[in-house]
Formats: C-alpha cells, sequence, structure tokens
C-alpha cells in the first residue's frame, strides 16, 4: 500500500517520561496490519508472498494521566527487487488507538507489506533507551561472558532462540537473562530499542597457559580465530565436534580452564597438515624455513582451551599463522535437508592452486548441517564454506552486463546476487570481498559466467547428488567513465531439496 495513504498524529511529548517499563518480548495476538509478508518456498508460481498475518511481541508498558499504553513490535520479512530484508516496526497502542513510531522503526516505503490505514505515525516520539545493559556477566561456575560489539540477528521465540534458522539451546538463566548458546558464542535479552536482536556475549579469554613443563605461553601470542577461508578471520575457532579422547591435558589457563594437545600428530593429523601447508607457503613467499617437524611440534603450535560452557576453543600460535593469499575464489556452501557425509571434488582445467580446507585426492569429505555449518573430516575441524582457488581457461565471458557507480556498488550487487539465488548470509560474505575492488574506480563493469560455461571449465562433482546447484562466477572491469551495455538475462534459480550454492569470480591485478 502506498506511503500516500499514511496519516500522521501528535502525541504528548512526555507520554513515555513516567511509568515506562521494558519487559521480555511477549508474544502479543496478531492486529491484522501485514497485508503481505515476504516468505521463503519452493515450487511452481512461489512469489515469495504469503497472504497472512506476523508475529506481535509486546516489550513495554507504560502509562500517563490514569491511562495504559503498551509497547510493541513488528519483526518483519519483505522483499523488493534488493532481494529479502529485516524491518521492525514499534507501534503503540495508547488512547485507542494504533501508532508507529517513526524514529525507532524501519523507514515505510511502498513494498513494506503493512496496511497503513490501520494506524497513525508519530515523527517525535523516541522510546526510552535501556541503561541496565551489563558489559560482563559472570555466571557462577560456568565463565565470564563479555559483551561483543557486533549484534546477531536473532528472534526469541518463547524459551528458544531462532539464529539464522537454527533453533539453539538455551544453556543458563542468570540475573535476570535467559543466555543461549550460539556455537562460538552466547546471546541474551536486552530491552534496548533496537529491538529484539539480542546482545552478542563471548568468553573472557584467559591472559596466560600454564603449561605442564612449566612452560608459560602468553595467549595474545596466539591466534583464536577460525579461519573463513578468504583471508579473514572472524569468531572463536569452536571445534564443536571434537571429542576429549582425542585430546591430552597439557596445563591450565590462568582462569582454570584445561589446556589440550592432539593426540595423533601422524601423518595426515591436523598439526602434520598444518606444518606442511606453513612450509609450503614459507616456501611460496621465498622464506623457506629449516625448522623440524619435531622442533614445531615442541613450540605447541596448536593447543585447545576447554571453557566453563565444555566448548573446545583451538589457538594457533602466531608466528606460525599464515594467512590465505589473496583469492579470487569461489567458495562452496552446502545445505542438506538433513545431516549428511558429503564429497565434493572441483576440477579447474587450469588446476588448483589454494584450498581450504585441505584437498586430498579423492576430494573433500565433509559431515553438511542443514544449515550450512560444515565439519571436515580429515581435520575435525568446522567451517563456513569450502574455498578453492585456480586457474581456468577458454572461459566464456560475457558482453553483456551492468555499469554500476562506485556509491551504488553496496546497493546493487546485492540485487543482482539476489536474481542469481544467492541468500543473505552468502550476499554478505560475498560483499566481503568483492566490495572494495569493484569501487576502486568511479564504474564498474559487471558480468556473469553462465552456470553452463563455467561448468565446462571447473567441473563440480557432488555425492549425493544435490537437487539444485547454484554457480555464482562474477567479472568486472573498472571504468573511469560510464559505458553503455545491454543488460545481462538473468533467470532466477530456485533453492529446492538438497541445495549447494557457490560464489566466486575472477580477479584482476
Amino acid at each position: 500500500m502506498s506511503i500516500s495513504a499514511i496519516k500522521y498524529t501528535d502525541l504528548p511529548k512526555d507520554l513515555f517520561v513516567q511509568n515506562f517499563s521494558w519487559q521480555k518480548p511477549e508474544k502479543i495476538p496478531g492486529l491484522g496490519l501485514v497485508v503481505n509478508q515476504f516468505t521463503e518456498c519452493d515450487g511452481p508460481g512461489c512469489n515469495g508472498y504469503a497472504e497472512k498475518d506476523s508475529t506481535y511481541y509486546r516489550v513495554a508498558t507504560f502509562s500517563y494521566q490514569q491511562k495504559t499504553g503498551e509497547v510493541f513490535l513488528l519483526p518483519l520479512n519483505h522483499s523488493s527487487f534488493s532481494g529479502y530484508n529485516f524491518a521492525q516496526y514499534y507501534f503503540i497502542n495508547f488512547n485507542g488507538a494504533l501508532s508507529l513510531l517513526e524514529k525507532n522503526s524501519t523507514p515505510l516505503d511502498s513494498v513494506d507489506g503493512l496496511n497503513k490505514v490501520k494506524f497513525l505515525v508519530n515523527k517525535n516520539l523516541s522510546l526510552p533507551e535501556n541503561t541496565t545493559v551489563s558489559k560482563e556477566l559472570n555466571i557462577t561456575g560456568k565463565q565470564k561472558l563479555y559483551l561483543e560489539g557486533e549484534e546477531e540477528s536473532a528472534l526469541f521465540i518463547d524459551d528458544e532462540i531462532n539464529v539464522g534458522g537454527i533453533k539453539r539451546e538455551k544453556i543458563a538463566y542468570f540475573d535476570n537473562k535467559d543466555i543461549w548458546n550460539c556455537g562460538d558464542f552466547f546471546v541474551t535479552f536486552t530491552n534496548n530499542i533496537e529491538g529484539i536482536q539480542p546482545l552478542t556475549y563471548n568468553i573472557k579469554l584467559p591472559k596466560i597457559f600454564n603449561l605442564n613443563n612449566g612452560q608459560k605461553e602468553n595467549v595474545h601470542d596466539y591466534d583464536s580465530k577460525r579461519d573463513t577461508g578468504c583471508g579473514g578471520r572472524r569468531g572463536l575457532n569452536v571445534l564443536n565436534t571434537l571429542k576429549e579422547s582425542d585430546l591430552e591435558k597439557i596445563g591450565t589457563a590462568d582462569d582454570g580452564n584445561a589446556i589440550f594437545r592432539y593426540k595423533d600428530t601422524s601423518e595426515g593429523s591436523a598439526d602434520s597438515e598444518f606444518f606442511k601447508n606453513y612450509k609450503g607457503y614459507m616456501e611460496n613467499i621465498n622464506s623457506p624455513t629449516a625448522l623440524t617437524y619435531d622442533k614445531f611440534l615442541a613450540n605447541n603450535p596448536i593447543v585447545v582451551m576447554k571453557d566453563g560452557f565444555g566448548r573446545y576453543i583451538q589457538f594457533i600460535k602466531s608466528e606460525f599463522f599464515f594467512s590465505m593469499a589473496e583469492c579470487g575464489k569461489p567458495v562452496i556452501y552446502l545445505y542438506p535437508k538433513t545431516e549428511t557425509k558429503v564429497n565434493v571434488q572441483v576440477k579447474p582445467n587450469g588446476g588448483l592452486t589454494k584450498v581450504d580446507p585441505f584437498y586430498p585426492t579423492d576430494g573433500w569429505m565433509v559431515n553438511a548441517k542443514p544449515n550450512g555449518d560444515l565439519t571436515n573430516t580429515s581435520d575435525n575441524q568446522n567451517y563456513p564454506y569450502l574455498f578453492w582457488e585456480g586457474n581456468a581457461y577458454n572461459m566464456k565471458i560475457p558482453t553483456d552486463g551492468f555499469v554500476l557507480k562506485r556509491e551504488n556498488v553496496k546497493r546493487d550487487i546485492p540485487k543482482l546476487l539476489s536474481l542469481l539465488g544467492l541468500n543473505k548470509k552468502e550476499t554478505k560474505d560475498f560483499l566481503e570481498f568483492w566490495q572494495t575492488k569493484l569501487e576502486i574506480k568511479p564504474y564498474v563493469f559487471v558480468t556473469f559466467v553462465s552456470q553452463t560455461d563455467f561448468d565446462k571449465v571447473a567441473p563440480l562433482n557432488i555425492s549425493p547428488r544435490p537437487d539444485k546447484i547454484i554457480r555464482v562466477f562474477m567479472d568486472y572491469q573498472p571504468l573511469d567513465f560510464p559505458v553503455a551495455v545491454r543488460p545481462l538475462k538473468i533467470e532466477t534459480p530456485t533453492r529446492t531439496g538438497f541445495t549447494v550454492v557457490e560464489w566466486g569470480g575472477r580477479l584482476h591485478q
């Protein structure tokens, strides 16, 4: 419904000054404000919209001049050309009328899916801020958590939390806060005006590893982040499937957490593969090392800490750590319907040059979960996706495409990726690597190799066979001035059943 249908209201400026109280989100009955809502669906005729109301949450109450009122939040998914969007709208129910608080809500537009004749809009009022957010949570018998800077997109649903489509376990109730374990971080509800996205907490890392041989290691000399496969480091490297029987205790941290190393150091083990990759990297940058494997192991290159919540966190000694070389690579995501052991083989006609994780002769073998989490069976580590870089010859590059202004790259690339079949997370990963490269000149020409042509130069074989494979490979050319090109025709694929998604592109040095 058009924004021309909006009617405005002036509410008392002191409406929230007295007797305002935030609360944990509480579901309330639908109010009929949603005309249509974006949903993911499969099959012929699916246009992404469902004619249904959404879920509403009461998040605060207040009183004013002996009248009571409530604040409720409508989190809403909707779609436009820019793809899948998360929006949130704060309404107050007071004095017999529903009013949207414009300052605290996502801007209204013509595709937000709201029935605008059912509410008024107030431009001036702002919800009070919450001043009780804890910077640290010291959970007795568990672990001290500290507040992270970035919030995760999540919705509270009764006694569960939904993060990225996966319900997580509630592990503690502390200081009037529900706390959920989300793998490599923890979240807890906070009723600040940002909505019902919870604040993200992580463990307070120790300062010293006290090893049994009397040696002390400074934790700051270790890298505890996980490799995202494209030179990036993100989150703690939590090994969710690791068993303590695979480890040998070698000490304790100064906060009491146990410190381990891997028992198995034979050929093909985590330490062995890391040493092999480290030596190869040093040779590649013309700095070969005479370090032997025994001396490498004596330096405790990889240690594992067990935290108070029973998670195993891997640390790599910084002097041996190396990041991936610049990668204009494809990365591969796997989304089976149920947890599945999957073999992945990719064979570019010019050969592979870099991979992560290590690529055996018969390809990657991983345990894949429906949410995209991957556990590589050869090193028992978790990966968000599989990364490869290589050379491909005789690739057919389209002349049709799109010319984008530098200032519009961040806005327009997600629109194109959505049409090509990528979801929000995959698009975010794509932009993390490609955005700066597409913005080096005032304009950029962007096109995408057809999947048929890309399959010819870089075959991808997966067993068991997926129901749908989506391969997106970009080529681009920075421009000083705009040029006229014919738009590339894009047919949006349908994600159905066991879906595999790959994105990448050709680097221009």
